[in-house]
């Protein structure tokens, strides 16, 4: 048997958080060496404009604006990112139906959205009434908080519902997600843009020169500890990891504005601006991670599937095999086997007809009626052997139903009178007698239900009931009896090859078992159907239903 390495999750080793720390704070290492990366401000000479050439001039306004354009490269990276995120977060939903990358996806994306008015307000591509020197810090500071609640609130959400309950959610509970996220993002944003009078949220001379940011640091910090890491226990994978180790950027980001940056585009500021990118860019590096393990997954799995169907393939053709060549070996031995009991048979019929003693009279006749019940064995090994090995054929030729049912309960009459039971047969006046099917085949599966019923019922009498459906042209043929009944909870072993209602009825009554398991495969060779009623106790009802092709006398008496 050839198995494959499965793909399963692995908790990611720590050195990915030491990676992740030693990327945040390697910016503050660089400039404990020396190294600024706030914005040149070089003087624009207001003055000088008009004796300045046009290209010096325009050169002059870019170095100028070197901090607004860093500023918005920077703002537009975490942006671009965000909307990779989403977009990856429901490629992965497609291939493994999980709403949590998505739900989040779209947390992070909203969380853009924010950054990317945040930049536009800034640069004066959306008109915002407050002036920009208020705009620029209040916006920064506004989608960081809704940066840290819409996260909060967007992984908070999957912890609302029960795991099983959250595998069965569909893409419209994304969708409303989705509408609730934009709404509260568009609420904000409408708000930001049309204030005149944005609070004050930079103070340069004081020790928290941005005292709004200690509030998202604050919450990511708490977030990372009792809702990500949560979070990650709870559905532990590469993205929930990677989510988690997003904290570390998230906390040092809000610490370089608060407690660092005193003005726009200074070195703490930009700095800031770079591990806002970091604190998108793990979670979308770690869904890429995440979509590469579950497509790999997913590949292992189909390989084993492959390797699993060959396999079953290899295995039901042995045993397809097996299968004819033990349905050729009973065919072949019953067929053998018949020959010669028919000769016991015939040859102690002969015997009772000379003159013997009563014991000896009783002796050949135990003969016979051994050799009669193996030679019924013998038939229905022989009759279910051809049924499995697709050989066993069915005739369409004209009778009479009715004559054929009352010939069949003559065949049994002696039977039950032998068991003081009483065995009639009833049907409607109105039934129509001339068809075209098998009899010798329906004769057989009615007499194994008068057998049977026969056999099991102590008292009372057997029934043999003839009903025609005219609306669906089919007859159904019934047996009735006040035998001991079956329980229900054995109704559908019956029907199955050398099944019978207890252990020890082959003890007691005889038989093999497959009696009817061999009238169901006739039925359904006559496209008909076979069921029971029973009540342990007051008796069964077996029902065969056979759609029989109505002919005229003549046809019948040809």
């Amino acid at each position: 048997m050839t198995t494959l390495p499965r793909a399963s999750f692995k908790t990611p080793s720590h050195i990915y958080i030491f990676l992740t720390l030693i990327v945040s704070l390697f910016p503050l290492f660089l400039n404990l060496l020396g190294v600024d990366f706030s914005s040149d401000h070089k003087h624009f000479p207001w003055q000088e404009v008009n004796s300045l050439e046009n290209p010096i001039m325009i050169d002059a306004m870019f170095h100028r604006l070197t901090g607004a354009f860093s500023h918005t490269i920077l703002e537009w990276s975490s942006f671009c990112t965000a909307v990779f995120t989403v977009i990856l977060s429901f490629t992965h939903f497609r291939v493994n139906r999980d709403v949590t990358t998505p739900i989040i996806g779209l947390a992070l994306f909203f969380a853009g959205s924010m950054d990317a008015f945040h930049t536009l307000a800034a640069d004066r591509l959306i008109e915002a009434v407050a002036d920009n020197q208020n705009l620029i810090p209040f916006t920064w500071a506004i989608c960081r908080i809704f940066n840290a609640c819409i996260m909060i609130v967007g992984v908070g959400l999957l912890f609302y519902y029960p795991k099983k309950e959250l595998k069965q959610k569909s893409f419209g509970f994304i969708i409303l997600t989705s509408l609730a996220f934009g709404f509260a993002a568009y609420g904000l944003i409408h708000w930001a843009a049309n204030s005149p009078n944005l609070p004050q949220t930079q103070f340069p001379d004081n020790m928290i020169t941005r005292p709004y940011d200690v509030v998202p640091m604050v919450m990511f910090l708490l977030a990372g500890i009792f809702v990500y890491y949560p979070f990650y226990k709870r559905h532990p994978g590469i993205f929930s990891y990677a989510l988690m180790m997003s904290v570390i950027p998230e906390v040092i980001t809000e610490a370089h504005m608060a407690f660092g940056s005193s003005q726009l585009f200074d070195n703490h500021f930009n700095i800031a601006h770079f591990l806002k990118i970091l604190g998108y860019l793990v979670p979308f590096i770690g869904l890429c991670f995440d979509y590469v393990f579950t497509h790999k997954k997913f590949q292992l799995t189909q390989k084993e599937m492959s390797l699993k169907n060959k396999e079953l393939d290899l295995a039901l053709n042995r045993a397809q095999k097996a299968t004819q060549a033990k349905s050729d070996f009973l065919a072949s031995m019953t067929h053998e086997l018949r020959t010669p009991m028919n000769g016991v048979i015939g040859m102690a019929n002969l015997l009772g007809d000379t003159k013997l003693s009563s014991e000896q009279k009783q002796q050949v006749d135990v003969i016979k009626s051994c050799a009669n019940s193996l030679l019924i064995v013998i038939n229905d090994i022989l009759d279910f052997s051809k049924i499995e090995a697709g050989k066993m054929t069915v005739e369409l030729v004209p009778f009479n139903v009715k004559k054929m049912c009352m010939t069949t309960v003559e065949l049994v009459r002696f039977q039950a009178e032998s068991q003081d039971l009483c065995v009639n047969f009833e049907m409607n006046e109105s039934t129509p007698l001339f068809v075209k099917g098998d009899p010798n085949r329906l004769r057989q599966i009615i007499l194994n239900f008068l057998s049977n019923a026969i056999k099991f019922t102590m008292q009372g009498e057997v029934k043999l009931i003839l009903s025609y459906y005219e609306e669906k042209s089919c007859y159904r043929f019934s047996v009735k009896d006040t035998g001991v009944g079956i329980p229900e909870h054995v109704v559908d072993e019956l029907f199955q090859p050398f099944s019978q209602a207890d252990t020890s009825t082959s003890r007691k009554f005889g038989g093999t078992g497959l009696g009817l398991a061999i009238s169901r495969k006739l039925s359904e060779l006559m496209h008909g159907k076979i069921w029971l009623e029973s009540v342990v106790g007051e008796g069964s009802i077996f029902y065969v239903e056979l759609p029989l092709e109505l002919v005229t006398q003549k046809e019948v008496e040809k």
